[in-house]
């Protein structure tokens, strides 16, 4: 079964390639939006894992508005065996808050009400101008968790996020969020 230091490695690996030049040739994988990336994400992830992939994976959560709970179907970006995972992507000329907790809240809340992994992982892919700007420091990372209001009875589980910034070497940041 993949570790979430395999895919880490994965996602190194994904992004090492499209910044190739031999291989993007006129491709700029740096303009591409989440939606246009995740067929590239799906098909490299399949090539590395396997079968144990399954995209677009459904998942049940709970979300808190006007203090009521509501439960919500939605769909996990991946399952790769038993750890699941969720892309956030940045384009190159898109704004600062797409890397936000506020900007990102379902994707995490889906990840830390999803019970049918052992592990989860969110992984923000920054190619914007301003990836430096974008410092994921802890005081970033815990309001990933504080941001999810998830209504009594839902458990949360704990998530890891992977940060890749798309400026010259990819460099990822991982970080461990668990709920008190």
């Amino acid at each position: 079964m993949p570790s979430i230091k395999d895919i880490q490695h994965s996602v190194e690996d994904f992004l090492e390639i499209c910044h190739a030049r031999q291989f993007a040739k006129t491709y700029n994988f740096k303009n591409y939006s989440e939606k246009e990336l995740l067929p590239l994400l799906r098909f490299f992830f399949a090539g590395r894992f396997g079968r144990v992939v399954i995209p677009e994976c459904p998942a049940h959560y709970a979300e808190l508005k006007r203090k009521r709970t509501h439960y919500c179907d939605g769909r996990l970006d991946f399952l790769i065996g038993n750890v699941a995972v969720e892309v956030a992507v940045r384009p190159k000329y898109s704004s600062g808050s797409e890397m936000t907790a506020a900007k990102n809240y379902s994707e995490a809340n889906k990840l830390s009400l999803f019970r049918n992994a052992k592990k989860r992982v969110l992984i923000l892919m920054d190619f914007s101008k301003a990836s430096m700007d974008f410092d994921l420091n802890m005081k970033n990372m815990k309001q990933y968790m504080r941001d999810l209001r998830v209504g009594k009875g839902n458990k949360l589980h704990p998530f890891t996020v992977i940060y890749t910034s798309g400026r010259g070497k990819c460099r990822l940041r991982r970080e461990l969020i668990r709920h008190k």
